[in-house]
């Protein structure tokens, strides 16, 4: 059965204002595309960006496409536990609306994978990708954190009060020996994770600068520790 999956209004605005208040562009395409049935396991931490669909274990066929990316990729979506795994470790996983799901662009013509993103809605996902991280390459390169106020707010008794606030901040890992980065962004609110995302990059791919800006990552000045 064919599903429209569409990002949730929260992930298409959160970045849509830099830390001084500038309006951004949009990072997140609106159509995510089809969620596509998953038949074997497949680690994302092991990904190397030469991996076809059909390594990963997606059964892609012509009527299952899905509208194109802001770059010009194919995407799919999936949120199968077969396919949710970093490390080793499960990120399977929902809150009481939203659920863990993986996001992979590939190449129309040939179908290789060429960027992946995973949205995280539960902390133990998060938890569990932080740590990975941070015991594969130590503590982030590079970490910029800011706070956003959307304003006033009406509460249940009409009365106006400050909007909540969201905590925001975007770290970067980088593989040296592979050349692939991991780009964490985190939105915390005042009873703890709204969401998060992990976004994975080849960074020698040739499409590696496509990438950051249309994830809108090159407004952060970038000084790697």
């Amino acid at each position: 059965m064919k599903l429209n999956i569409y990002y949730s209004l929260a992930l298409l605005v959160f970045l849509s204002c830099t830390p001084d208040g500038k309006k951004e562009k949009a990072v997140l395409s609106e159509k995510v595309g089809h969620k596509v049935p998953v038949k074997k396991k497949f680690d994302l931490f092991n990904i190397t960006f030469k991996e076809t669909l059909k390594d990963a274990g997606l059964n892609v066929k012509e009527d299952r496409q899905s509208a194109e990316t802001l770059e010009g990729y194919g995407t799919f979506v999936s949120s199968s536990p077969y396919i949710l795994i970093f490390d080793h470790q499960s990120l399977y996983g929902k809150n009481a609306t939203d659920q863990n799901q993986l996001v992979m662009h590939y190449s129309l013509n040939e179908k290789v994978i060429s960027a992946i993103e995973l949205h995280m809605y539960t902390s133990d996902a998060l938890k569990k990708v932080d740590s990975v991280l941070i015991n594969k390459f130590g503590e982030p390169g590079f970490t910029d954190s800011y706070s956003k106020h959307p304003g006033l707010a009406i509460d249940k008794n009409g009365t106006m009060m400050d909007g909540p606030r969201a905590d925001i901040t975007y770290q970067v890992w980088k593989n040296t020996k592979t050349g692939i980065s991991y780009h964490l962004l985190r939105n915390m609110g005042s009873h703890g994770l709204r969401f998060a995302e992990l976004t994975v990059i080849n960074d020698k791919g040739s499409d590696a600068d496509s990438w950051i800006r249309f994830k809108n990552y090159d407004k952060y000045p970038k000084k790697f520790n």
